[in-house]
């Protein structure tokens, strides 16, 4: 290949891969902000409000991020041409959403009615990324997500074998084996509106 064509062409590489990763930070910005703005009080709603929450798909910044996310999706899968720019993208941009929905769930505060909607929002948001073209060890990965809303909702036996990997071969919990994982439950778990009963007390001390 002529030297000149072989500069050009690795220069417009460089300017797509640029390209690539200042749009992805840039939804996430977006994600990121309208992430913010989700009111405390859905995920610990009043028992005058819990029926009504619960008659819903999703709250309504799930809504917003999903409607979002799903415009991104169509502008950028008829830009990216072939799943060979398109992969890639999708599975970064993907992972990127996860990050900001793991962190996310960490700030509020959850009743039992709230961990409801947490479940509901998770299955809105999963539902949207098995839509996009990303690598199949990602989709994996999103089981992950649907545990996080567990968490929230189960009783604190069920919630002891959960974090300990239910008593199989090698444990580990939810978040995998070690410190990191254990930190990551321990970061919901003490989210929960009941975390200073004693039966949850007792799944924090064990982790």
């Amino acid at each position: 290949m002529d030297k000149d064509l072989l500069t050009h062409r690795t220069r417009l590489e460089d300017k797509i891969a640029t390209l690539r990763t200042r749009t992805i930070d840039i939804v996430l910005a977006w994600v990121s902000k309208l992430l913010a703005r989700q009111p405390k009080s859905d995920f610990r709603p009043r028992d005058d409000e819990a029926m009504a929450g619960l008659e819903s798909l999703c709250t309504g910044t799930c809504s917003s991020v999903y409607d979002f996310l799903s415009r991104v999706h169509k502008s950028c899968i008829t830009s990216l041409d072939g799943s060979g720019n398109q992969t890639p993208f999708f599975t970064d941009l993907a992972i990127g959403v996860r990050v900001l929905l793991f962190d996310h769930f960490k700030k509020f505060q959850v009743n039992l009615a709230g961990g409801l909607m947490v479940s509901k929002d998770i299955t809105r948001y999963i539902e949207l990324l098995k839509t996009w073209p990303v690598n199949p060890s990602f989709l994996a990965g999103l089981e992950v997500l649907v545990e996080v809303g567990n968490l929230f909702v189960i009783g604190p036996e069920a919630l002891m074998e959960r974090v300990r990997g239910a008593g199989g071969a090698g444990g580990g919990g939810v978040f995998g084996a070690g410190m990191e994982g254990r930190r990551e439950a321990r970061g919901y778990i003490m989210r929960r509106e009941d975390a200073a009963s004693i039966g949850v007390q007792m799944v924090l001390s064990a982790l």
